[in-house]
Order: structure tokens, then C-alpha cells, then sequence
């Protein structure tokens, strides 16, 4: 369960919606041993909350700060993102493009 304090996010993705559309499941195939080998932790494709659809690649810098990058394929948004775990509950997000900034406080419990 998640709870969003804020919301906004004129980038973050719903990695589900354009990267299964197109048969990628939730990633690129053999991104993760592709994202390995260049040192990212993440490298997938997303689609956006503007309509658009984004490559995106990110890495922990730190076990708790996760710091990404979304490149726009159709168009010229790309999107600088930040997460940042506060506790084992509460995740601090931020992103920002050409079209918005924004962020969300989030409160999640796992069982």
C-alpha cells in the first residue's frame, strides 16, 4: 500500500503501460545485463503521465538515493527524477522536466 501526500508528476512513468504494449514487459530485453555492464540499475522503457513514452535509466548512488534520467522518444521531454528513502516507510520522490517539477512523500507498508 502506498499513499501519496502530493500529486503531480508531469514525468514519472507507469512502466507497465507503453513498455508492455510493445512486448517489453517491465524492462528492455537483457537490459538488466546491458545496465550491468555500463553500471546502471535500472534501463527500461515507460510511458509518461503526458502521453509520452520515455527510455529510461537511473542508478543508487547510495542504498538509499536513486537518481534517473528519462529520455523522450517521441518528443523533447526528458525528465531528471530523485528518490531518496527516509526511513523503511517513507520515500522522499522528486522529478522535474521542460513542462513541470513536482514530488511525493510516500508511506508504504510492505507484508
Amino acid at each position: 500500500m502506498a499513499i501519496g501526500i502530493t500529486e503531480w508528476y508531469a514525468g514519472r512513468c507507469d512502466k507497465a503501460g507503453a513498455a508492455s504494449a510493445i512486448g517489453f514487459g517491465k524492462g528492455v530485453p537483457g537490459g538488466k545485463n546491458l545496465g550491468n555492464a555500463v553500471g546502471l540499475d535500472s534501463l527500461e522503457l515507460g510511458n509518461t503521465s503526458h502521453g509520452g513514452t520515455s527510455f529510461m535509466l537511473g542508478k543508487y548512488l547510495t542504498p538509499k538515493l536513486y537518481v534517473g534520467y528519462g529520455i523522450g522518444l517521441f518528443n523533447s521531454v526528458n525528465t531528471f527524477f530523485l528518490k531518496y528513502r527516509l526511513t523503511d516507510y517513507l520515500i522522499l520522490e522528486s522529478a522535474t522536466n521542460s513542462i513541470a517539477t513536482g514530488g511525493d512523500l510516500i508511506y508504504s507498508i510492505e507484508q
